[in-house]
């Protein structure tokens, strides 16, 4: 019994001796961090109402840390909680994952669909051919239609909720008809990022009836922009009207009686700084309708990503006396137009010969484009138009060159006019520019390029950012795609 309790003590003894051995050895353990994170899928198409369980795996498996948080883009149109996605509403979102040692990061792209057929399937079929947005399908009884042309007609038309809508077809704000409507087409839709739509994501379905062009949204309003076409007999494109589909844009008031100007870039999504959806669209000088933008940005110049419609774009044509005109750019509303870099005109200021850089051909007939009248081709809303050269008159140093970030906020995505300058702090993104560059010695490619804010006014006085650089004035021909902030009429 005796020996019994000495043995019994001394496997106490070794037992106790070895668990304060192991405790010491973890204590002397290393941390064990997290390497990376990966969800089970980086993209997602959900339909509204319908959820899905995003599983996260982070590395290396015995990280000490394993806890996550979940984000996402927007919430109002795709939530996450624990990983569980629900669909709110049509759109796209970022859903992200962050580990909580390290920062990691993991992304899944999230499309929400609506939960019916939308305008892409064959149920829209008018019985004459004519399925969805594409043609001239039955629209019924547009009396009670909204009529975004009853303040005033133009080529652009802000819509911000779903519904049915109706515009009087006339070409730009003038009351001079298109000519012999037959046929309308949604010719592209974008959500301005990198998804693409379906046919119908925005616009249903498109008709000309009882004098107007008349369409229908998705029953679950989604943000983004689309172009619709009217088409005679023979399916020429006779004119084509932007569908803008945002928050209405506030207004800002520049100083100095400058004027007063949206908040954000015509087509543009958001006027939030940093937002990659503020970029907004980009425009030729003297044409109404738009290109694409970037989807983000760049810390660097570099050629960029536009973002993804419902439309393979035509390949760009050099200027000649054929294309060359306003005609031609109403006929083919979405072919860029870059200069004839055989053709050059005399600078009787620098006497010297220097290339045309201009989409119209330097023999065309003179056409007044843009101006601080509004005209036909100006591609602003009701209400609106092209801006006058009004930043410096505001103050802004836009000619401040290197010193441009002792004056506003600015970085490699854009810059903040602040309230020494306007009635509110006006975000300036590096939206991009279409250009058509000579990389090599008579060898010029067109692309859209990033790392720059181009911004248009009436006449080719503009301006130009770049990651901290300003400049003003004549800095570029009327070829290239760059911005437009809409000023008030």
């Amino acid at each position: 019994m005796k020996h019994g309790s000495l043995l019994t003590g001394a496997l106490y003894a070794i037992f106790v001796y070895a668990m304060f051995s192991l405790v010491s050895c973890d204590d002397k353990t290393e941390y064990i961090e997290v390497n990376s994170i990966i969800l089970n899928t980086s993209a997602l198409e959900l339909t509204v109402g319908e959820t899905y369980q995003l599983t996260a795996t982070i590395t290396p498996y015995n990280a000490q840390n394993q806890k996550i948080l979940w984000t996402s883009s927007n919430a109002s149109i795709a939530n996450v909680e624990m990983g569980t996605v629900t669909a709110i509403k049509l759109g796209t979102a970022t859903i992200t994952a962050i580990t909580d040692d390290g920062n990691k990061t993991a992304t899944c792209e999230v499309k929400v669909n609506p939960n019916n057929s939308g305008g892409s399937d064959s149920s829209n079929d008018d019985n004459n051919g004519n399925v969805g947005n594409e043609g001239n399908a039955d629209i019924g009884d547009v009396t009670g239609y909204a009529d975004l042309s009853s303040d005033g007609t133009a080529n652009s038309y802000i819509v911000s909720d779903a519904g049915n809508y109706k515009f009087k077809p006339t070409k730009g704000n003038s009351s001079t008809s298109v000519g012999s409507i037959v046929s309308v087409e949604v010719l592209w839709e974008t959500f301005g990022t990198d998804v693409t739509p379906s046919k119908g994501d925005l616009i249903q379905k498109a008709a000309y009836k009882d004098g107007y062009i008349a369409f229908v949204t998705s029953d679950i309003y989604a943000e983004g922009n689309a172009l619709i076409a009217a088409k005679d007999e023979g399916g020429n494109i006779l004119w084509s009207w932007h569908i803008w589909m945002t928050d209405y844009p506030k207004e800002h008031v520049y100083r100095n009686n400058a004027g007063t100007l949206m908040d954000r870039n015509l087509g543009a999504l958001s006027a939030t700084s940093y937002d990659p959806r503020s970029n907004g669209l980009l425009y030729q000088w003297g044409r109404k309708d738009p290109f694409l933008g970037l989807t983000d940005f760049a810390e660097e110049e570099s050629i960029g990503i536009e973002a993804a419609s419902t439309l393979e774009w035509p390949e760009h044509k050099v200027s000649d006396k054929q294309v060359g005109t306003i005609e031609y750019t109403i006929s083919h509303p979405t072919t860029f137009i870059v200069f004839d870099p055989s053709v050059e005109v005399y600078d009787s200021e620098y006497d010297s010969w220097d290339q045309y850089y201009d989409w119209i051909h330097k023999d065309s007939p003179s056409v007044t484009r843009w101006s601080s009248n509004k005209t036909i081709y100006d591609p602003c809303p009701t209400g609106w138009r092209v801006p006058d050269e009004m930043w410096e008159t505001a103050g802004i140093p836009v000619n401040a060159l290197s010193d441009f970030k002792n004056h506003v906020i600015a970085d490699h995505r854009g810059f903040i006019v602040g309230k020494d300058y306007c009635s509110h702090d006006a975000w300036y993104p590096a939206s991009g520019m279409r250009v058509y560059w000579e990389m090599e010695d008579d060898n010029y490619e067109y692309f859209l390029v990033t790392n720059f804010g181009t911004y248009w006014s009436v006449t080719d006085q503009g301006i130009l950012y770049s990651d901290g650089y300003s400049d003003g004035g004549s800095w570029d021909g009327y070829y290239d795609g760059h911005s437009v902030r809409c000023q008030k009429e």
